[in-house]
């Protein structure tokens, strides 16, 4: 109901809702914004009749690390350039096509260009592939971006309802209550949350 009060996401919950209803994936935030997120890039695929060069998983990585990325402070945009290098480390194309990709995946992945930069096209969509970021970092047990800084409560609310694994998240607390880690300050205090 609170994604309700605001146009944009308003029309994600009418567009995805009913995919959702009729599907077995469970109804809740995550799930609403991973299933809209894919429905655009569908869209872009056949009513656009768009040959997408990036598969959805190659897509979502990129979008994931570059999230993170923002998160993290360590980019406040992205530019083409940025881009291509993102796509040449994690998607490894041809060299050949590496501009053609590049150009494809500023176009169709939720981003919005102002001048020459690059940024998330909503709050909101970049808070959630945020979470899911934070989500893998779990599983994997690399903490890599979990503990660079306070978790934001937008994060934390996705992050809540991904239901990461709470054993590694005790076990973080559990490392850093009377030795704190330097190099992941934040990780003892997000895990907790």
């Amino acid at each position: 109901s609170d994604l309700s009060k605001r146009p944009v996401l308003l029309d994600m919950i009418v567009k995805t809702l009913p995919e959702l209803i009729g599907s077995d994936k469970p109804i809740n935030r995550p799930s609403l914004y991973k299933t809209y997120l894919e429905g655009e890039i569908k869209r872009q695929k056949i009513l656009k009749r768009r040959a997408l060069l990036l598969t959805n998983s190659a897509r979502f990585v990129l979008l994931q690390h570059l999230s993170l990325d923002f998160y993290t402070g360590e980019i406040e945009n992205i530019s083409f350039a940025d881009a291509m290098t993102h796509i040449e480390k994690l998607v490894k194309p041809p060299n050949a096509e590496l501009e053609a990709y590049t150009r494809e995946f500023l176009t169709c992945s939720f981003l919005i260009r102002r001048r020459d930069e690059f940024y998330f096209s909503h709050k909101s969509i970049m808070d959630y592939l945020i979470a899911q970021g934070l989500k893998n970092e779990i599983d994997n047990g690399s903490p890599d971006a979990f503990g660079h800084q306070r978790l934001e409560s937008a994060v934390t609310a996705f992050l809540a309802e991904m239901d990461p694994d709470r054993e590694r998240l005790l076990a973080w607390i559990k490392s850093t209550r009377l030795t704190p880690n330097q190099d992941i300050p934040w990780l003892g205090g997000n895990a907790a949350t």
